[in-house]
């Protein structure tokens, strides 16, 4: 079963509905779900028999191989959505970025593609970095981006960037594989927690973060991690799917 959907993101007390779900008009709230159905039908039979083996998709006209064990960009909303924000953040060509979670390395790819000249990405997933490594080649772009293996900030040690963009894992669970960790970011959320908890330290002053987040993921926690940090958020750019709302949440010191 896709790891999205197997596990119950919506807290201990066995509630199937967040608060912003219940929000919804009744006819919104059948229309959420019968898209959530319907995406996980998808997965299980159309894209799941396709897991195991190598696929080129095409995201937003970059040309990408996914390999078994990674998260695909063209099978699931947030990736194609990133790089439609990514384009319209208009970041600095000068800016250093660093985008946690790379992935198959499209985000990154992306990023030179809208003119950034200095882009770090860092997955923990080993084949996630071979991956990137063949798709960074293919797409001319290893003059502008560095490719580091290891877990969140530690690749980069004391290094502060002008941007920090990650498409984290934020569904609630314990990953047991490589491709989980995409999806499951800790029983607490505790992937989410050590990016924001990192920004202090990563971010030049001026900085900004950019994190994705979903409404299939626990309410409020992004905004309650980042005032906990003494940062703020200054913008969300939201995309409506019908069924989830995918949001990017801009975020920059208090």
């Amino acid at each position: 079963m896709n790891p999205a959907f197997r596990t119950r993101p919506w807290g201990r007390r066995g509630e199937r509905l967040s608060g912003e779900f219940q929000r919804l008009p009744p006819d919104r709230r059948l229309f959420r779900l019968l898209g959530l159905v319907g995406r996980s039908l998808d997965f299980t039979f159309r894209l799941r028999p396709r897991l195991g083996r190598p696929n080129v998709v095409d995201v937003r006209g970059i040309r990408a191989l996914s390999l078994p064990q990674v998260f695909n960009p063209a099978w699931f909303v947030t990736s194609p959505i990133l790089i439609d924000v990514i384009a319209a953040l208009r970041i600095p060509p000068a800016s250093h970025v660093l985008e946690l979670c790379c992935g198959t390395g499209v985000g990154a790819i992306a990023l030179v593609r809208a003119g950034v000249r200095s882009v770090t990405a860092v997955d923990i997933n080993p084949i996630a970095v071979h991956c990137a490594r063949i798709n960074i080649r293919r797409n001319r772009a290893t003059s502008h981006i560095r490719l580091l293996q290891g877990d969140l900030y530690h690749p980069v040690e004391d290094a502060r960037f002008d941007w920090i963009i990650a498409n984290p894992p934020y569904l609630d669970g314990h990953p047991r594989t490589w491709l989980e960790r995409a999806f499951l970011g800790g029983r607490k959320g505790e992937v989410l927690s050590r990016i924001v908890e990192g920004l202090d330290r990563h971010l030049c002053p001026g900085g900004r973060a950019v994190l994705t987040y979903s409404t299939v993921a626990p309410s409020g926690r992004i905004e309650a991690l980042v005032q906990g940090v003494g940062f703020r958020i200054v913008k969300v750019i939201n995309h409506d799917l019908g069924f989830e709302v995918v949001s990017h949440f801009v975020i920059a010191r208090g």
